[in-house]
């Protein structure tokens, strides 16, 4: 499993509906920050 910061919390919505719908993984958010955890 490999965690990235993915984008600042601006774009946070944004980036959860992108990653969501095309990398079907899910986003977790940690300390105002956007991760997302998966196979990349």
């Amino acid at each position: 499993m490999k965690k990235f910061l993915l984008l600042k919390q601006s774009d946070r919505l944004a980036a959860i509906q992108l990653v969501s719908a095309e990398l079907k993984i899910s986003p977790v958010i940690i300390e105002k920050d956007l991760w997302v955890t998966g196979d990349i």
